[in-house]
């Protein structure tokens, strides 16, 4: 069992961050989730807020994941098109993701529409180095143990909000989730940076 899954089972829970860097991974008990912590291995992403284990498209033998707390803008299906930064988005999760193990935990709800399994995404390990070599995830990492990013964690659905890449999902679907004022001060930041769809796009995702 990794230290991060160790770290999880602990019972308590800390103060929601500020950026940059915490001291430590938030702890969440699981008694208040909907399902233990799990580790998979992603096999394809869909978009940028939606992922497959198991098998790539297959309803049968793969399970079909969406990120907590979050709404990337939507690609192209059919003949409507793309929505604003949709394909910058779902490149930046298809890098993050795809063919790397990662760290899923869980809130109140495990099933969302579409029967799709909801989670949190963290990056660890080997997963993380990879993705810290081509951004500076710094602002989002939480420490483990030591400050070098090998022992350090990421939640990417905090990522995606704080590059830009997706917005909040709308409150009065999503209420409070465990992460809420992560999600939100993540938010908050991207639109005070202008960065991602926040610089390219209007507040309707055009």
């Amino acid at each position: 069992m990794t230290r991060a899954l160790l770290a999880l089972s602990l019972v308590g829970c800390l103060q929601p961050p500020e950026f940059p860097l915490l001291d430590e991974i938030p702890i969440v008990p699981y008694v208040d989730t909907c399902s233990p912590p799990r580790e998979e291995a992603v096999i394809c992403t869909i978009d940028g807020d939606t992922f497959d284990i198991g098998l790539c498209g297959s309803e049968t033998v793969g399970e079909r994941f969406r990120m907590l707390g979050i709404d990337a803008p939507e690609t192209a299906k059919g003949d409507t098109p793309a929505d604003c930064f949709a394909d910058e988005a779902a490149a930046e999760l298809r890098d993050l993701l795809e063919g790397q193990r990662v760290l899923l935990t869980f809130d109140e709800e495990c099933t969302g529409a579409f029967d799709r399994t909801l989670a949190y995404v963290w990056l660890q390990d080997d997963a993380l180095v990879d993705a810290w070599r081509s951004r500076d995830l710094s602002p989002v990492a939480d420490r483990l143990e030591a400050e070098d990013e090998e022992d350090s964690i990421v939640m990417v659905n905090e990522w995606m909000l704080y590059a830009g890449f997706a917005r909040l999902y709308p409150e009065e679907i999503a209420g409070t989730l465990i992460y809420q004022s992560r999600l939100d001060a993540a938010e908050g930041s991207a639109r005070s940076r202008s960065v991602g769809l926040w610089s390219q796009c209007d507040e309707e995702g055009s």
